[in-house]
């Protein structure tokens, strides 16, 4: 009997072992394919970044076009004759306003919730957060002076013409990073 319960211990000690090893080849075939998906996001969201970053400059440079042109040299004389070109303007700058979402549909994936290893995504996550909220946020708010300076252009012309119609969009301000602020959010001031 001794013998027997000699044999058993062995095979149970060498099934234990035989456990434990599987178990330490599991973790590590886990946490080898882990980092593998983690070199795949992070190179996605390095090639992802450079997509968004250049919406966001074209977002800019048309902004600032758009306040050189409509906001700065704008006077009730001409409103009505310059509203359809600025307008335009304003719809050009929507369009790129959808291009920066739609670029940044696979970073909001890859970036919520999510630190990486390497200090540059992490960086780049951080920035692309509060970029998007900005462009989103400002370009709500130059919808909302312009919409202003139609009221007040409205109001000076009273029933003598035709009124201009608002600009209208569907963007509302976000606060994508949820920090109870709306980057990206301007104080509109009443129109001239």
């Amino acid at each position: 009997m001794k013998k027997n319960t000699k044999k058993k211990i062995g095979i149970g000690c060498g099934v234990i072992f035989l456990l434990f090893v599987v178990f330490i080849i599991w973790f590590i075939l886990g946490f080898l394919e882990d980092k593998t998906e983690t070199r795949k996001e992070m190179k996605k969201i390095q090639k992802e970044y450079v997509t968004f970053k250049s919406s966001i400059e074209s977002y800019n440079t048309i902004r600032d076009q758009l306040y050189a042109s409509v906001f700065k040299d704008t006077y009730y004389n001409t409103f009505k004759e310059k509203d359809p070109g600025n307008k335009e303007m304003l719809k050009e700058a929507e369009k790129i306003v959808k291009q920066v979402a739609t670029a940044s549909k696979s970073l909001k994936k890859a970036c919520d919730g999510v630190i990486y290893p390497d200090v540059s995504i992490n960086t780049k996550c951080s920035s692309f957060s509060l970029a998007y909220e900005q462009v989103i946020n400002s370009f709500v708010s130059d919808v909302d002076a312009y919409n202003k300076q139609i009221d007040a252009y409205n109001t000076w012309i009273g029933k003598k013409e035709e009124q201009v119609e608002s600009y209208k969009t569907k963007r509302t301000y976000i606060d994508y990073n949820q920090d109870k602020k709306y980057s990206g959010k301007e104080e509109v001031e009443d129109g001239k």
